[in-house]
């Protein structure tokens, strides 16, 4: 059986992907069915926007059950993942697409401060070299 070359490439991806790369990818995978949702709400396609919440909360959920929670921060951010999966919870329930642009700003936010660390990170390691 052929494997698709797509596929192929996007699990070597994955396999390859530092811990820090994979949160991210797990941001973009949440904002992709937030706003795949958003389309659906747009499209009046009810079963869109309930199939691409719920699986942006299990998205969140990951990240959520993913947190060392031996670090202060875990803390906050745990709290925060509460947060959105509730609101992804009501806007799903209420159809409000003003909820879902909330939780993607919020999450484009917690993206843009994972990949600012992964770039330090990145630049400290070539720097240690």
């Amino acid at each position: 059986m052929y494997e698709n070359p797509y596929q192929r490439y996007r699990q070597v991806q994955l396999e390859t992907a530092s811990p820090l790369e994979l949160i991210i990818k797990l941001y973009e995978g949440a904002l992709r069915f937030i706003n795949l949702a958003k389309k659906g709400l747009d499209d009046r396609d009810y079963q869109l926007v309930n199939n691409s919440l719920q699986r942006a909360q299990a998205i969140v959920n990951e990240l959520n059950l993913s947190l060392n929670m031996d670090y202060e921060i875990s803390h906050n951010l745990r709290e925060l993942y509460m947060f959105i999966n509730r609101t992804l919870i009501e806007a799903n329930i209420a159809k409000d697409g003003r909820k879902l642009d909330a939780v993607i700003e919020m999450l484009n936010s917690l993206k843009d401060a994972w990949v600012q660390i992964n770039e330090e990170t990145k630049i400290k390691a070539v720097s240690a070299k």
